[in-house]
């Protein structure tokens, strides 16, 4: 009809679960000219400073953020895990430095795709902007419910919020843990002591059962009310 605006690729942005995405960022990644490399626990992976060369794509193990203050306390603003990208935000924004080091928490192997190689393909596969974006929303979306989770007042009320509405249970109520007590706790905000004690109550109530690596939900009805 004259006038009337046709709207090409109409299907290429589409609603996928995030096992969804996981699978389809893989298998895109995967399919990039890439290197693959291996880190030990401790080691620092990029200075602060460094240039940033391409993306990262993390394939085992757990990597965390880290700044140092004048006082020498140590920051970490977040940490990246299997199955997400980094530092896509320094990518994307064209900042050429690591604005903190990258450490291994954990022992790693990721992928490293040459950032040109990356924003070529990004450029002329409209189908991978549109898993990117997902994919960037749901890492947005969890970032927002742990800013959510530490503006209630009490302890009790955010380990709540945190069982239900950001870690994944199955539907046994079971929930498979890949952080420690310490890191979890810093995402809280709070000491590992204060965080142990506070799973030690939810427990003895009869709330939560606690598994060396999970958290069995029993009650979930109690923890709603907290929220």
């Amino acid at each position: 009809m004259a006038g009337e605006k046709v709207v090409e690729n109409s299907n290429v942005f589409s609603f996928l679960s995030e096992s969804d995405i996981n699978q389809k960022m893989e298998a895109w990644l995967l399919s990039l000219p890439h290197n693959k490399r291996n880190y030990q626990r401790g080691e620092v992976i990029y200075q602060q400073g460094d240039p940033v060369e391409g993306l990262g794509y993390l394939l085992k193990g757990a990597l965390k953020c880290v700044r140092y203050t004048m006082e020498g306390d140590e920051v970490i603003p977040h940490y990246f895990y299997p199955s997400e990208i980094f530092p896509e935000y320094l990518l994307l924004t064209h900042e050429e430095t690591y604005i903190y080091s990258l450490v291994a928490s954990k022992s790693v192997e990721f992928l490293v795709i040459d950032q040109d190689d990356f924003l070529q393909d990004l450029a002329l596969h409209p189908e991978h902007q549109s898993l990117l974006l997902s994919y960037i929303a749901h890492r947005g979306l969890i970032a927002e419910k742990w800013t959510l989770c530490n503006s209630y007042k009490t302890l009790k009320s955010k380990v709540a919020f945190m069982l239900l509405e950001i870690f994944q249970a199955d539907s046994q109520g079971e929930i498979q843990l890949i952080d420690k007590q310490e890191v979890i706790a810093r995402k809280l905000q709070v000491s590992r002591s204060m965080y142990n004690q506070e799973l030690a109550k939810f427990e003895k109530m009869g709330v939560i059962k606690r598994g060396k690596s999970t958290i069995v939900i029993q009650d979930p009805e109690y923890l709603k009310q907290l929220i």
